[in-house]
């Protein structure tokens, strides 16, 4: 499998797809920072509100996560389904959307008095941690993305 994540400037990585879970009616658009320092996927207040997921209709994870703003308690959701443009087969010949599941990923709840203010969907990402970023072996930079390959 191949995956191309588009490097913004300072080459920060965002890959751009879609999630779905048993709470939305069909999939949405999102997109990820790729952060090797996160340990699970994370689903930021900006993407809860314009998702409209309902974190409370989702447990509380047993742990309390260490954030750059405090700590935190986020809520889970179960059996995640990521869908990236990508390529997969022999030589990674066939290109089409290529589909992931992750047991579980961590929404962080948007704080009381939280404004959100619509922005396009890359300009405002979750987190892709290594719980999905392990799934690659080898990384390659390029000018202007980086490409992840099994």
């Amino acid at each position: 499998m191949l995956l191309r994540a588009r490097l913004r400037p300072y080459k920060h990585a965002i890959l751009r797809g879609y999630i779905s879970y048993e709470g939305l009616q069909e999939p949405k658009q999102i997109a990820f920072l790729i952060d090797t320092g996160c340990t699970v996927t994370t689903i930021l207040p900006s993407d809860i509100i314009r998702l409209g997921i309902n974190c409370n209709k989702l447990p509380l994870s047993s742990t309390v996560v260490r954030t750059g703003s405090g700590n935190i308690r986020p809520h889970i959701m179960s059996n995640v389904a990521l869908f990236f443009q990508g390529r997969s087969g022999f030589l990674n010949l066939y290109q089409g959307f290529l589909s992931f599941t992750l047991d579980e990923i961590q929404c962080v709840r948007p704080a009381t008095g939280f404004v959100y203010n619509p922005v396009p969907v890359a300009q405002a990402p979750s987190i892709l941690g290594m719980d999905f970023l392990s799934t690659f072996s080898k990384w390659k930079f390029t000018e202007s993305h980086l490409i992840l390959k099994t």
